[in-house]
C-alpha cells in the first residue's frame, strides 16, 4: 500500500534553490571538498509557516522537518529526509466530525489544517479501507536524525536544519572549527550517536550500515544538562520514533516496521501504543475525543510533551502485522501541563527581555490564557496551582537577575526552584478574578497586542 513515488532529486534541488521561500544552506565536507551538503529549509518567519504548509503541498511533500540533498561528484541524491510537518489535532476538530457543531470559529490557516489532517482518512474509508491509529510519546528535546551514506562511506548526522558528514567520531571537531556555531547541534547529536553505537561489533555495525542505506531515522536528542527544556532526562541520549524511505512520498514507514528495525538494531525509542483500527470515521473521531481527553489532562512527568498520532490506512483487518500499511498523516496533541509551563517560560523571556513586560501584566494574561487553554479538559492541578507556579516564576526571575539564557536553555533547572518555593499544595482557583482584578489596576487599558505569541512553537527551532 506504500506510495512509491520517484523523486527527481536534481530537478528539486534546482526548483527550490530558486525558490524565494527556502533557504538552502550548502557545506563542503571537511575531509572531501567533492562532497556538497546542501540543507534545505524555509526562509520565512516562524509564525508564517503554518499559513504556507496549509495551502501548498509542494512545500508539505518536499520541504520536511529536515532536508538534506547531497552533491557526491555528478551524482546528486538525498542524504536524509525528515518527517513531513504535522500539525496540532484542535478539540473543535474532532467536536465538528462528530457532528456537534455545524462550523467551526477558527482562523483560515487553522481551517485548512483540518482538511491536511482529515482529508486523506476520509479518503481512506471511502476506499473501503481502515485506519489504524498509533500513539507515540512526544519527547521533549531537539530533532535528531541519521542515515548512511554509501557513496561517501560515512555517517550522515543532523539536527532539524543543519547536517554534517563523519566517517568517526574524530570528524566531528572539522565542524567547528573558526566558530561554526551553526553546528552547535549537529556536532551534539553526532557525538551522541557515535557513543550510541561504539560498542556494536563489526558485523553489527555493517548491519546497521545496510539498513540505514536509502533510509532516514528520526529521534529526539534528549538529557544534555545545559539544553533541558521542560522534561528531565537522566542520560544524554537520542530516543528514536521513525523510519523515513527518501524514495518514497509518504511521511514515513509504518511503525511496526520502524519499530521491529529500531529492536532488531538495538537502539532507543520512545514508547508506542497501538490504539487499534476503526472501520469507520465516526468511531475513529469518537475514540479521539477520549484520547484527546487523556493526553491532555494527563502530568508532563508520565506523557512528557504530549503524544504524535500516527494515522495509518490499512486493507487487511484481520491478521495484519502492520508493515503493510500506508502511513496517511501525523497530528499532534499536547499535555495542557507541558503547555502551561511553556506558557511561564515564555513569558519569563519577556519579563527578564528587550520588552521588560511587567510582572503584574503577564501575571493577568497568563490567567486569561489558561482559562482559555483549560477549556475543553483540565490539567492535573487546578489552574489556580500554574498561576501560583507562575507568579513565583516571574518573582524569582526578577529579585535573583536570572539570565534570559539560562531561562532559554535551562529552563527545567530554573523551574525546579521555583517548584521548591510553591511546594505541593494546591490552592485551588478561589483567588484568580482577585489576581485578574489587581492585574488590570496595574495594566490600565494597555493594548495587549505587542504582548509575546508564546507557546506554540516547536523546542527544537534554536537554528
Amino acid at each position: 500500500m506504500e506510495s512509491k513515488d520517484t523523486v527527481d532529486v536534481r530537478a528539486l534541488l534546482t526548483r527550490l534553490s530558486g525558490d524565494r521561500n527556502v533557504k538552502v544552506v550548502d557545506t563542503k565536507v571537511p575531509f572531501d571538498s567533492t562532497v556538497v551538503l546542501n540543507d534545505i529549509s524555509l526562509s520565512v518567519p516562524h509564525h508564517k509557516e503554518d499559513a504556507i504548509f496549509s495551502n501548498d503541498a509542494f512545500y508539505r511533500d518536499n520541504v520536511r522537518r529536515g532536508n538534506t540533498i547531497i552533491e557526491v561528484g555528478d551524482k546528486v541524491l538525498f542524504g536524509r529526509r525528515g518527517l513531513k510537518k504535522f500539525f496540532d489535532l484542535l478539540h473543535e476538530y474532532i467536536i465538528f466530525n462528530l457532528g456537534e457543531k455545524s462550523g467551526m470559529r477558527l482562523k483560515t490557516v487553522e481551517k485548512n489544517l483540518f482538511h491536511v489532517i482529515f482529508d486523506d482518512i476520509s479518503k481512506a474509508f471511502e476506499r473501503g479501507n481502515a485506519v489504524s491509529i498509533y500513539k507515540l510519546v512526544k519527547a521533549n528535546g531537539e530533532n535528531a536524525q541519521i542515515s548512511y551514506v554509501p557513496q561517501a562511506n560515512a555517517w550522515l548526522i543532523a539536527s532539524k536544519n543543519v547536517s554534517l558528514l563523519a566517517r568517526r567520531a574524530e570528524d566531528i571537531p572539522e565542524y567547528t572549527k573558526g566558530g561554526m556555531s551553526r553546528f552547535q547541534f549537529a556536532t551534539l547529536i553526532a557525538e551522541s550517536w557515535f557513543n550510541v553505537i561504539k560498542d556494536f561489533t563489526p558485523e553489527k555495525l555493517e548491519e546497521l550500515k545496510t539498513e540505514l542505506s536509502g533510509k532516514t531515522i528520526v529521534g529526539e536528542y534528549i538529557g544534555h544538562p545545559e539544553h533541558q527544556h521542560l522534561i528531565r532526562y537522566d542520560k544524554t541520549t537520542i530516543h528514536f520514533f521513525a523510519a523515513v524511505d527518501p524514495a518514497s512520498n509518504d511521511t514515513c514507514i509504518p511503525p511496526a516496521a520502524a519499530y521491529a528495525m529500531f529492536e532488531k538494531l538495538g537502539l532507543p525509542c520512545v514508547q508506542k501504543e497501538d490504539c487499534g483500527i476503526f472501520k469507520s470515521f465516526k468511531a475513529l473521531n469518537k475514540y479521539l475525543l477520549e484520547l484527546w481527553d487523556r493526553i491532555s489532562s494527563d502530568e508532563i512527568a508520565t506523557s512528557e510533551e504530549g503524544s504524535v498520532l500516527y494515522f495509518a490506512e490499512t486493507s487487511s483487518v484481520e491478521g495484519r502485522d502492520n508493515f503493510g500499511d500506508r502511513v496517511l498523516v501525523l497530528a499532534k496533541v499536547k499535555t495542557l501541563e507541558y503547555r502551561l509551563f511553556r506558557k511561564i517560560r515564555e513569558k519569563v523571556k519577556n519579563i527578564l527581555g528587550a520588552k521588560k513586560i511587567s510582572t503584574k501584566r503577564s501575571l493577568n494574561k497568563f490567567i486569561m490564557e489558561a482559562r482559555e487553554l483549560c477549556e475543553e479538559s483540565k490539567p492535573p492541578k487546578s489552574i489556580g496551582y500554574y498561576v501560583k507556579v507562575a507568579e513565583a516564576a516571574f518573582n524569582y526571575a526578577t529579585t535573583h537577575h536570572i539570565p534570559v539564557g539560562y531561562v532559554s536553555n535551562q529552563f527545567r533547572d530554573f523551574l525546579d526552584e521555583v517548584l521548591k518555593r510553591v511546594g505541593d499544595e494546591d490552592p485551588g482557583d478561589d483567588n484568580l478574578d482577585r489576581h485578574r482584578r489587581r492585574g488590570k489596576k496595574q495594566s490600565g487599558n494597555r493594548n495587549t497586542d505587542e504582548d509575546e505569541d508564546d507557546e506554540e512553537e516547536e523546542e527544537d527551532e534554536e537554528e
